[in-house]
């Protein structure tokens, strides 16, 4: 058959191993890599793709740094040191991914649904970049993020009801984006170990008084002309219309 039938031949092989949908469509991240799997890597791991598509569905060609993705070595070396904070994948003793460090590096695109083949994923930092699209709801797959980090940049949608699944999470900050609709109030108030929750300079409404009485260690800041939020530390307008 033609080179296209035959790397679709084995995106399938490689997915059925994986235990993953077979991805169809040629620009979709996750075709594209499983097709750098095939054909330029040798471990194959759910996580090493699943970060593979995470480059592809953010513009990874164009971060400000490379961080070593798609290299031979280890994902657990695709990272470098900036200043005195590491940029890029840092994983435990058992090669798990559990902090993905990628602040101001020139993000584009979506988060893709792929984000949930990293299921170690503890900490997510993509504040400062220009990331678009909504959140995947996928992201309630992961069930051991603490902490989520997205601030400045243009997301737009609404929050994902299934962060409610996210029973560890401490941390979640998306000010200064574009997101829409009425916030998942039910799916906050079962975070029960939610300490940060900045939401600012967005076009969400809803109420947090319920949140607010049920969760006295929140911190909350949100704009509180669309916000009810008898317990927001910062009531900022930011530059909402």
């Amino acid at each position: 058959g033609s080179p296209a039938g035959t790397t679709y031949t084995l995106i399938r092989k490689l997915s059925k191993t994986l235990g993953i949908e077979a991805p169809t469509n040629p620009s979709q991240p996750l075709y594209r890599a499983l097709d750098w799997a095939i054909t330029q890597d040798t471990t194959q791991t759910v996580q090493r793709i699943g970060l593979a598509a995470l480059y592809y569905a953010t513009g990874g060609d164009d971060w400000t740094l490379q961080l070593g993705f798609l290299s031979p070595r280890s994902e657990c070396g695709w990272f470098t040191f900036f200043g005195n904070s590491i940029k890029g994948i840092i994983c435990d003793q058992n090669k798990n991914v559990v902090i993905l460090s990628l602040t101001d590096n020139n993000l584009s695109g979506s988060i893709p649904s792929e984000i949930n083949m990293l299921s170690s994923l503890q900490m997510i930092w993509v504040n400062d970049n220009v990331i678009t699209g909504k959140l995947p709801s996928e992201l309630g797959g992961l069930k051991n993020l603490i902490r989520f980090d997205a601030n400045n940049n243009e997301i737009a949608g609404s929050i994902p009801e299934e962060i409610s699944q996210l029973s560890l999470m401490e941390r979640i900050t998306l000010s200064n984006n574009k997101l829409t609709g009425r916030l998942p109030t039910n799916s906050l108030l079962s975070l029960s170990k939610l300490k940060f929750l900045e939401i600012e300079s967005n076009s969400l409404t809803g109420n947090f008084t319920e949140l607010c009485s049920k969760n006295d260690r929140l911190v909350i800041s949100a704009n509180c002309r669309k916000v009810i939020c008898p317990c927001c530390v910062v009531c900022s307008d930011g530059n909402e219309i």
